[in-house]
């Protein structure tokens, strides 16, 4: 929705593709967080994000709260880098501090 805003979608007067819009975008994310955790990769962006969404869903069609979506946006968006994210990156750090 941040993103929508920004390209001045919220000026549209009526918009009932904007939801299922946004829970496509959100499908998506969440297909391609499973394919890289099925492939080896850490869970934890996948739990992340699924929290996320959820926390997303509950505020876009029941609750109607923007502090729980703004959680929610904030929880899919640290999944996101989470995933892109080395899993040894401590190592790759430790060898960055090391050589400078």
């Amino acid at each position: 929705m941040t993103l929508f805003s920004a390209a001045g979608i919220e000026t549209i007067p009526y918009q009932p593709w904007v939801l299922p819009l946004l829970m496509l975008l959100l499908v998506v994310n969440m297909g391609v967080l499973f394919l890289k955790a099925k492939k080896g990769g850490s869970h934890g962006p996948i739990w992340c994000s699924a929290a996320g969404v959820f926390i997303i869903v509950v505020s876009k069609l029941w609750v109607l709260n923007s502090v729980l979506l703004f959680m929610g946006l904030f929880l899919v968006s640290v999944g996101s880098v989470w995933n892109v994210v080395p899993n040894d990156w401590k190592s790759i750090v430790k060898s960055k501090l090391a050589q400078a």
